[in-house]
């Protein structure tokens, strides 16, 4: 009788192993998914950051006019991986809670985008030159969507590297989640080298979801 609750508790035990590596597969395939439209994201904005500054004409042009329109097009690829990551997020907080920062960061992600659009969508365009506190007010909460992303970015940036920690997996997630934080820094200084920063943190979280894939369940 003995015998056999043990070999009840090794199956139950073994059923829950198996559901929890479940979840570390699924979070990582998403990541991998969402990683390819970040890489999107982050080659458009580029291309359009090396619009404005090769051509120093193209800076003449009435900021308010060009920037919700430049906004909403590169939301489009942002929000799609977002989404992907928040799911990648959620299942990988049932492998380890810890990783949960990630999944409260890209919250923090998808408010700040929702208030950004909402501005585009509301916030009004004039021809005529307004006070400096008007403008500061019409473009405040704008402002607060970029702080949202920022914390956010940080948050999502502390759970890639936490995965590097994770037995199994690429070491490399560390570094690919280090990169991903300085990029977050220096597109408030050096907004070129952020881009070139972001980009390479997704192509290396697509490259180490991909081999953690390979090597722990193939």
């Amino acid at each position: 009788m003995k015998s056999n609750l043990i070999w009840e508790d090794e199956r139950i035990f073994k059923w829950i192993g198996s559901r929890i590596l479940m979840y570390l597969r699924s979070g990582l395939s998403y990541l991998r998914r969402g990683a390819i439209f970040g890489i999107m994201t982050h080659l458009l904005t580029s291309i359009i950051l090396a619009y404005f500054l090769v051509d120093p004409r193209n800076l003449l042009v009435d900021i308010r006019k060009i920037l919700p329109q430049t906004i909403l097009l590169v939301s489009i690829p942002f929000l799609s991986s977002l989404l992907l990551f928040m799911k990648a997020a959620s299942l990988l907080r049932r492998f380890d809670v810890r990783l949960g920062i990630g999944r409260a960061g890209l919250f923090l992600e998808l408010i700040g985008l929702l208030i950004i659009l909402l501005w585009i969508f509301t916030s009004p365009v004039s021809d005529s030159r307004t006070e400096f506190i008007s403008w500061i007010l019409t473009f405040l909460p704008l402002f607060f969507g970029a702080l949202l992303l920022f914390l956010g970015g940080l948050g999502f940036s502390m759970m890639v590297m936490m995965l590097g920690e994770i037995e199994g997996l690429e070491e490399g997630f560390r570094w690919a989640g280090i990169i991903c934080m300085a990029g977050i820094f220096f597109s408030l200084t050096i907004p070129i080298a952020g881009q070139a920063m972001n980009l390479l943190s997704m192509i290396l979280i697509y490259v180490y979801s991909r081999r953690s894939l390979r090597s722990k369940f193939n």
